[in-house]
């Protein structure tokens, strides 16, 4: 096979997916790795090896070349999945990181305030939580904030608060009805990354691990319809998400990121009833710089420029 750059091989993926589904319909293609079909609306319990579902293959493409010589992902390491529910289809750049369980980070704040909304934690995005006074590394954590600031800013303690509201059962029974990673809350107050106890928690760097495939596969599921959440609680939560927009388009993600280079940017973008759900997660950095959830929405926001064939441009917050 010629060789292709890893810019050059997102128009590949989205005309398989978008052109071929149903949106029109074909089969995936994966990069930098062994080919896994998944099936649409597969589930596995939650403590199960961390897989690709079961489905039916089809037609396997070689790697192009272009996704190993850092043109897309630069001096970063890390993998990235595209899903298209209208066809089932995934397509997976690094399978064996895609199948494997990560610290959500901050992308957890997106299940968190659907748990929230849900169970009367929060009512809009104008729910505001009062502020302790504590001095927090982020200058607009220290205020009271509601639940769009809290979000756009990633505010940790505002989402620890809402947590503990709901609840170790809540929470369990939710992320297992979201088949969501390994769904492990056992480090209820968090492994102590942060210096303050409202800065912990089990989604940072704990017990909590879920896999790029699985992001994908929950985030499909909260944002379709096909989960307990209504559409007046996942549109609360998507118009605090939208991240770019160009033409039609419209980019909703947040970001995620540890401590130790560990970086996310997952969500999907959508035109009409058209939809791409996307996880991307890099986790080291040849030039020995900590990559972080910006720079993986970088990477994002080129790829999925070229994916479906506009240009994104960031929104202002």
């Amino acid at each position: 096979m010629q060789k292709t750059s890893a810019r050059r091989l997102f128009p590949a993926l989205a005309a398989c997916l978008l052109l071929c589904a149903g949106l029109f319909g074909c089969g995936a293609q994966t990069a930098g790795g062994s080919t896994v079909v998944p099936s649409a609306g597969s589930t596995k319990p939650c403590a199960s090896a961390p897989q690709a579902p079961a489905g039916p293959s089809s037609s396997v493409q070689p790697a192009p070349a272009g996704w190993e010589t850092g043109h897309l992902f630069g001096e970063a390491s890390g993998c990235a999945v595209l899903y298209a529910p209208a066809s089932g289809q995934y397509s997976l750049y690094q399978p064996q990181m895609c199948e494997t369980r990560f610290s959500p980070y901050s992308t957890f704040k997106i299940i968190s305030a659907c748990m929230g909304l849900h169970n009367g934690v929060l009512e809009s995005e104008d729910s505001r939580m009062r502020y302790s006074g504590a001095q927090y590394p982020v200058p607009a954590w220290n205020a009271d904030l509601s639940l769009k600031e809290a979000f756009q800013s990633s505010c940790v303690w505002y989402f620890r608060q809402v947590i503990d509201t709901l609840g170790e059962e809540r929470v369990a029974q939710e992320l297992k009805a979201l088949s969501y990673g390994n769904c492990d809350i056992s480090q209820w107050e968090g492994s102590g990354i942060n210096p303050l106890p409202d800065m912990n928690g089990f989604w940072l760097g704990a017990s909590l691990k879920v896999s790029p495939i699985e992001q994908v596969q929950a985030l499909a599921q909260i944002f379709s319809g096909a989960g307990i959440y209504t559409a007046q609680e996942t549109a609360v939560v998507k118009d605090m998400m939208l991240a770019g927009e160009a033409e039609s388009w419209r980019l909703y993600g947040k970001t995620g990121t540890g401590p130790a280079g560990e970086a996310w940017f997952t969500g999907f973008v959508q035109n009409g009833s058209q939809s791409l759900y996307f996880a991307f997660f890099l986790n080291s950095s040849a030039s020995g710089q900590a990559p972080s959830g910006d720079t993986a929405k970088e990477i994002a926001f080129r790829a999925l420029s070229d994916a479906v064939g506009v240009q994104f441009q960031p929104c202002e917050a």
